[in-house]
């Protein structure tokens, strides 16, 4: 019995784990969860429904490994007449996906590559302060980034410099207006974003479905909706 109780425990407290570093507040968050499971996709939406159905996988089989912890103290304690090892799904503590909340969490993450505190090229934190030019270069017109890879004993074995795909606006301003009037404003880093995450022929596809995410009016295009919501909305999420 022991070891099959150790067995659930340490896999639950790896599906536990693994549903709080998606989220940057982790300090072992390594990338946005739309990119790790987007595989060969091309689009968001099907990026989203491939997370979706992990995320769904991961809450069932921590509620199975809850009610089979259950049962078997229930069963050692002798408490068959007293619980019963069933758990609701609102006492289970990972999240499943959640369309709004993650677009708007993949927004703060492209924002964050915007700024060189992410890199899509390289996992983890990368730049938080001190020397840029610690974490980014630039090379014969090549900008690369910083790649250090640890074990689970936060020992690095790998320290190297990869060629950057997305790099970080080097002034450090990303103006946020109600029209575009600068060609580096935050919409437009934005686009440039999903077109070299998402490629460029699904663009408009993408840009519609993370639109009608944000609740997008009859009135506006898909570029509108998106303006309007680092105008009125980014900072309060």
């Amino acid at each position: 019995q022991d070891s099959k109780i150790n067995d659930i425990v340490c896999k639950s407290i790896n599906i536990s784990k693994l549903d709080w570093d998606i989220y940057e507040i982790s300090w072992d968050f390594l990338r946005h969860p739309l990119l790790v499971h987007k595989g060969n996709s091309s689009t968001i939406e099907q990026a989203f429904n491939c997370w979706s159905a992990f995320a769904e996988k991961q809450f069932n089989q921590l509620k199975a490994n809850e009610e089979e912890l259950n049962r078997i103290f229930i069963e050692i304690y002798g408490l068959q007449d007293e619980l019963t090892p069933e758990v609701d799904d609102k006492d289970v503590t990972i999240r499943k996906a959640d369309r709004v909340r993650d677009i708007k969490s993949f927004i703060s993450y492209a924002v964050g590559c915007m700024f060189g505190r992410y890199s899509i090229d390289s996992e983890g934190l990368i730049y938080a302060g001190g020397d840029f030019k610690e974490k980014w270069k630039c090379e014969n017109g090549q900008w690369r980034v910083r790649k250090i890879v640890k074990d689970d004993d936060g020992k690095v074995i790998e320290d190297t410099w990869v060629d950057a795909t997305f790099v970080p606006d080097m002034d450090n301003v990303l103006p946020i207006t109600d029209d575009e009037y600068f060609e580096d404003d935050i919409v437009s880093r934005f686009i440039e974003f999903l077109k070299v995450t998402f490629g460029e022929d699904a663009l408009e596809e993408n840009l519609d479905y993370i639109a009608d995410t944000l609740g997008k009016k009859p009135s506006e295009t898909a570029r509108q909706a998106i303006r309007r919501y680092f105008l009125k909305d980014f900072y309060k999420d």
